[in-house]
């Protein structure tokens, strides 16, 4: 990982006092959210209004700006192929050739400006976040505030890409607390302490956030495979459906993933 990462916050629910994060554990994983295709909707943000546009030439190019340090990945949907992954700092630009839509990640997606055509997007959210864009702007926008060329995205249609659903084993290795949240609606999984040799099957939908006291005990098993992260303390960790997220901080414990 690159030097100078700006670690995310702690946990949102500071676990019981029994375990405390040792000072040199000065990273957190990098999530990125499982493999979801978007349908490619072109749109044209005018203003406040949004109107459709006449399908373009499907190679073009995207330049992404960091306004701050974050995390970035970009991704093209068509065939999931890898545009840009790593550290950006303030200021940095990307310009990128790509075809058709793509999907930008990033820890910080308050930090990322998307430029197409001369026209600047930049989400409303904040934190870990993906966007996604088609030839002409942003996908399925419903609403747009605009200042100059900076346009926020501030709605996507109800009917986002749809997420896989499917299960989780969460086991300890040591007593520490855990929490696994579900990162589209946040919803709860699992919280307590967990006793070494404790395991916890879980049926999720998309990525989840696994929040622990001790997350060198704590292994998650997907499809069949195991990862532990590389960290010890009280740490925070992000899976995909296929395995970890963005996989910076995250080892597999059976040799597969990295």
């Amino acid at each position: 990982m690159s030097a100078g990462y700006a670690e995310p916050s702690g946990p949102e629910e500071a676990p019981p006092p029994t375990a405390q994060a040792p000072a040199n554990a000065d990273h957190a994983a990098t999530p990125e959210p499982e493999t979801t295709v978007a349908v490619p909707v072109a749109v044209a943000v005018k203003g406040d209004s949004v109107s459709a546009e006449k399908p373009r030439a499907e190679t073009g190019q995207i330049k992404i700006t960091a306004t701050g340090q974050c995390y970035v990945l970009v991704r093209q949907e068509s065939d999931n192929k890898e545009l840009f992954k790593g550290m950006m700092s303030a200021g940095q630009s990307e310009t990128l050739t790509r075809t058709g839509s793509i999907r930008v990640v990033s820890s910080a997606i308050q930090n990322v400006t998307v430029e197409i055509d001369g026209q600047s997007y930049k989400s409303n959210q904040t934190g870990t976040r993906q966007t996604y864009y088609g030839m002409d702007g942003p996908v399925v926008v419903i609403a747009g505030e605009t200042a100059g060329k900076e346009t926020k995205i501030v709605g996507t249609k109800d009917a986002a890409p749809p997420e896989e659903s499917g299960s989780v084993t969460i086991t300890a290795t040591g007593q520490c607390y855990v929490l696994v949240r579900q990162e589209n609606d946040n919803k709860e999984l699992f919280k307590g302490m967990m006793s070494a040799g404790q395991s916890e099957t879980l049926t999720r939908t998309g990525s989840i956030r696994v929040v622990s006291s001790a997350i060198q005990n704590v292994t998650v098993e997907i499809n069949g495979k195991t990862y532990k992260s590389n960290h010890t303390g009280t740490r925070q960790t992000y899976y995909g459906m296929d395995g970890p997220v963005a996989q910076l901080d995250v080892r597999s414990d059976s040799g597969a993933g990295q």
